[in-house]
């Protein structure tokens, strides 16, 4: 429901997003063009936020969070920008994450009842059936995709040994030591309402519940990203730092002094002697990838799937065609792996792709003004706009698109920037924040 990005290079950062926004549920919203996404930091430092996905925070809105931080802020500053992300995070837990204990019970009761509808709907879409009566037989499939689930979960978020640089933890750092006691200590006021309001209760075992309570405790702590949520990405520089960074991070709920949120270090950027140029979409990144990368991932992965398919038939070919002669040979062509053959030319494709497309744009990304930047930025938005207008897709990025450049010398510049109000008759709001109108 958004798009946002920022370019790097020597010369500073260029930031874009769109301008929508979601009210209402995934079957009933409206979306309007109002939104705004990029916040400055700091009124005097070269810093920036921007935001995507949900728009609050424990439902207090990140745009007024981030003003009172900016106020706090006040003249302060760090040498590194990872070092305003952790101020800000420090800042949250200062404010107890804005919200009282009751508003965290009832936001974690919104989570894990949004868990529960997310694990039966993926049930009904793996077995073709609705559970929506929840009949004994209705409970016995349940069980079973719970029993795998659990099981899957044990094996593959087991936490991984310490000191080991190339494995992470598939848990939140804040959730590794919440144990089950204490996740059974907070959950048994309302528990039992969230498997009555899913579950006939006189189908459902203790043994079930005891289960299905393990299985959304595993799920608040571990790593994942289909729950409500917001991107925060940090941009622009500390005070030792002569080049741009960009640092986003996932941020969920807050539950008592722990915060579950991570670093996406994946998409991470650092302009340094030896990276010089970056490119960082967020959310919807569709349009923003297929340039970067020179072809659409989605079509992509169509190819490839088709491509295993024919590669099936044809070893079922001639595996038949050579059967009768000679039979230990069609054994062996039947034991052959399409997969094998696809992850071998997927390996080769991206060298292609980084030597004949991201490579170039990223030599030539080096060498952009500060002016280029910003017009790069707001054209991928607005491409990733122009896609979804044209086609029957819903408007899920939509204008007017808000441009910024942040830069050592001249700190954090708007480029464009949409106002809900008259410029000329608001002049002391620019005064106010240091700030001048733009178009």
């Amino acid at each position: 429901m958004t798009a946002v990005i920022g370019i790097l290079n020597k010369y500073g950062i260029a930031i874009a997003s769109d301008s929508a926004v979601m009210h209402g549920t995934a079957d009933n919203h409206k979306i309007f063009n109002r939104a705004n996404k990029i916040f400055r930091a700091s009124n005097q430092h070269p810093v920036g936020i921007m935001i995507y996905n949900s728009a609050s925070f424990m439902r207090t809105p990140w745009a007024t969070i981030i003003k009172l931080y900016k106020d706090r802020l006040g003249d302060n500053s760090f040498r590194t920008l990872k070092e305003y992300q952790e101020d800000f995070i420090s800042y949250l837990r200062e404010k107890s994450f804005y919200a009282t204990p009751k508003d965290q019970m009832d936001y974690l009761y919104y989570f894990l009842d949004t868990l529960t509808i997310g694990f039966i709907s993926q049930i009904e879409e793996i077995e073709k059936i609705s559970l929506k009566r929840m009949k004994k037989d209705s409970i016995k499939i349940i069980e079973k995709h719970l029993n795998l689930n659990l099981s899957k979960f044990k094996k593959d978020l087991s936490k991984p040994e310490k000191n080991t640089p190339d494995k992470e933890s598939s848990y939140f750092d804040e959730f590794e030591n919440f144990t089950l006691q204490e996740f059974d200590s907070i959950t048994g006021g309302f528990f039992n309402n969230i498997i009555n309001n899913h579950f006939r209760s006189e189908n459902v075992s203790i043994e079930f519940r005891d289960k299905f309570k393990e299985l959304l405790y595993i799920y608040l702590k571990s790593k994942e990203d289909y729950t409500n949520h917001t991107g925060l990405i940090f941009v622009g520089y500390g005070n030792d730092e002569i080049y741009p960074s960009l640092i986003p991070m996932r941020i969920f709920l807050g539950l008592g002094s722990r915060l579950r949120f991570s670093i996406i270090s994946e998409k991470e950027a650092a302009i340094s002697n030896e990276k010089e140029g970056a490119i960082c979409p967020f959310a919807q990144t569709d349009v923003m990838d297929t340039i970067i990368n020179g072809i659409d991932t989605d079509l992509e992965k169509i190819y490839y799937e088709n491509f295993k398919v024919f590669l099936k038939k044809e070893y079922r070919k001639m595996a038949d065609f050579v059967r009768g002669n000679n039979p230990d040979l069609a054994l062996r062509i039947d034991k052959l792996h399409a997969a094998d053959l696809i992850a071998q030319i997927e390996a080769t494709n991206k060298k292609i792709k980084k030597a004949k497309f991201v490579n170039p744009l990223m030599d030539g990304l080096a060498t952009l003004s500060k002016e280029d930047l910003a017009e790069m930025a707001e054209t991928l938005i607005y491409l990733t706009f122009l896609k979804r207008r044209v086609t029957f897709a819903e408007e899920t990025v939509v204008g007017p698109v808000d441009v910024a450049i942040i830069s050592k010398g001249d700190g954090f510049i708007w480029i464009k920037r949409k106002l809900y109000f008259k410029p000329e008759i608001n002049q002391h709001f620019f005064s106010n924040t240091n700030s001048k109108p733009t178009t």
